[in-house]
C-alpha cells in the first residue's frame, strides 16, 4: 500500500464478518440474506 498524498482523502475500510448458525443477519426487501452476500474466505 502507499500512503495517501496531500490531495488524496483517506478511506477506512469495515468488514463486517456475518452472521453463523441459523441467523441470517438483515435481509432485504427482495429476500437476499446478509450472510449470502458477505466475503467468503476459504
Amino acid at each position: 500500500m502507499q500512503r495517501a498524498g496531500r490531495n488524496q482523502r483517506r478511506r477506512t475500510i469495515v468488514i463486517d464478518p456475518g452472521h453463523g448458525g441459523r441467523d441470517p443477519g438483515a435481509v432485504g426487501v427482495t429476500g437476499t440474506r446478509e450472510k449470502d452476500v458477505v466475503l467468503d474466505w476459504r
